[in-house]
């Protein structure tokens, strides 16, 4: 996929963010679904390393 400058529609290279023409910033776009990813990758380590009768004896839940 070639990508161009968003600003004066010169062809960008895979890895730039900014147009060697005019200089403007051309972030490469993410998909959708990084954030979920991040938030499911997160909760998986969360889940994995909290030991949770700790916390409840820590909160005095049990």
């Amino acid at each position: 996929m070639n990508r161009k400058c968003r600003k004066c529609g010169a062809a960008l290279g895979v890895d730039d963010d900014a147009c060697q023409a005019c200089g403007a910033n051309n972030p490469a776009p993410v998909p959708w679904y990084t954030p979920l990813l991040g938030v499911a990758i997160l909760a998986a380590l969360v889940l994995l390393l909290v030991d949770f009768d700790d916390v409840a004896r820590l909160l005095g839940l049990n």
